[in-house]
């Protein structure tokens, strides 16, 4: 994170954190609503606002520096849960790209809009995407998705378009 910690989420043992002198463990607990919400991280990321992010089986977390503890993320527009969130990515419009087993999500830092990707079966445009594993932006802040058992989706944001590799 910005303030030169290392944060390491693990598969059952919740996030540790690791201020150059001690490790700080963290772990899910049903009786405390700041808490990570599940053990099982997938992954943490540090956006460009200096907001930590950790992506787990229970959902999206945000930890909150000041008291030490995790806020789940809400948002007005979000219908279902996340599921699992497999990764997350910040494009080059401080945008955050969120990988999730029930599909793609794009949540603007600076406006605080959250949108999910529709799969339109009839629309050849639609982005077919329906649990994004794992994710990266190139150069020309284009959208790698990796599709889990179904291939490799590249978002072009200049133009809106989607192209889909099939395994």
């Amino acid at each position: 994170d910005y303030l030169g910690n290392m944060w390491f989420g693990t598969e059952g043992g919740g996030i540790n954190k690791f201020d150059g002198f001690r490790i700080i463990s963290y772990f899910h607990n049903p009786n405390n609503m700041t808490s990570i919400l599940s053990n099982k991280v997938k992954v943490v990321y540090s956006d460009s606002k200096n907001n930590l992010w950790i992506g787990s089986t229970g959902g999206l977390n945000r930890y909150n520096m000041d008291l030490d503890n995790f806020e789940k993320f809400t948002h007005k527009d979000l219908k279902d849960p996340l599921g699992t969130v497999q990764d997350i990515v910040e494009d080059k419009n401080n945008r955050l790209w969120i990988g999730t087993s029930s599909g793609l999500y794009i949540y603007d830092l600076t406006t605080n809009h959250l949108q999910k990707f529709i799969n339109d079966h009839e629309d050849t445009n639609s982005i077919p995407i329906t649990h994004a594993f794992k994710l990266m932006v190139d150069r020309n802040n284009d959208i790698w998705v990796s599709i889990f058992n179904d291939g490799i989706c590249i978002i072009n944001q200049e133009n809106q378009k989607a192209t889909f590799f099939r395994n």
